[in-house]
């Protein structure tokens, strides 16, 4: 039997709790690889034990979400990976989600055009590189029942 390789998935900026049309929500639930997956909700990024946070820079690096509706977010992302206080790392605007197997990215999607995910380096000389990766925008497969918050 092939063993496949590990999968996370980083989803950033979108989903259930803001948009009516569930595009990134089904992407999501698509990869996983049993009909009934786990899925991990976390609301909040503040008070992770240090362990646990080495584990996701060993993992990702540093993940930037928000890089597009936060104003601020993308020169202060920018500025800490520059300066060597954030290591080299992924920003991810609302709408777009990207999949890492191995801590490859394997395959990004947006739920709308131009959401885009950037791979953000220190370029060596005091700045920083900004790649995008090419996003695939995500069409609905059947229409959802819209409900009310």
């Amino acid at each position: 039997m092939a063993v496949q390789p590990p999968q996370r998935l980083a989803l950033l900026g979108g989903g259930f709790s803001t948009d009516d049309d569930g595009l990134l929500d089904d992407w999501v639930l698509a990869r996983a690889r049993v009909p009934r997956p786990k899925v991990c909700f976390v609301p909040t990024a503040s008070g992770d034990a240090p362990a646990y946070v080495e584990q996701f820079r060993t993992a990702f690096r540093s993940v930037c979400p928000h890089y597009d509706s936060e104003p601020g977010r993308r020169p202060s992302y920018r500025a800490a990976v520059a300066a060597g206080r954030l290591p080299a790392g992924w920003a991810v605007e609302d709408g777009a989600g990207v999949l890492f197997t191995q801590g490859v990215p394997t395959e990004a999607v947006a739920r709308v055009p131009g959401a885009e995910v950037y791979r953000v380096e220190p370029d060596g000389s005091g700045g920083v590189r900004e790649q995008g990766l090419r996003c695939r925008v995500l069409t609905p497969s059947h229409p959802r029942p819209r409900t009310e918050q």
